[in-house]
């Protein structure tokens, strides 16, 4: 598991920003915040671009997030 604020969560970003690194893609981090219930909770985006081959391209928008719910292994709930 890893959810929203957690270390393990870091931990997940952390890898996600070295595999972007390691593919030599610009990228930043976007951190958030919201309430809710009086409760205030707070994230980090990452937003990558991919240069297209060709300038004239359509555009695609990939999303997906790294959190999980507590408890929840995170793995086949993004999308599906």
């Amino acid at each position: 598991p890893h959810p929203l604020a957690s270390a393990r969560q870091v931990e997940v970003r952390a890898f996600l920003e070295g595999e972007v690194e390691r593919l030599g893609v610009a990228w930043e981090r976007q951190p958030w915040s919201i309430e809710r219930n009086r409760t205030t909770h707070e994230g980090v985006n990452l937003s990558a671009r991919l240069p297209a081959g060709d300038p004239g391209a359509s555009r695609v928008l990939v999303v997906a997030h790294y959190d999980s719910r507590v408890g929840a292994p995170g793995a086949g709930d993004d999308g599906a």
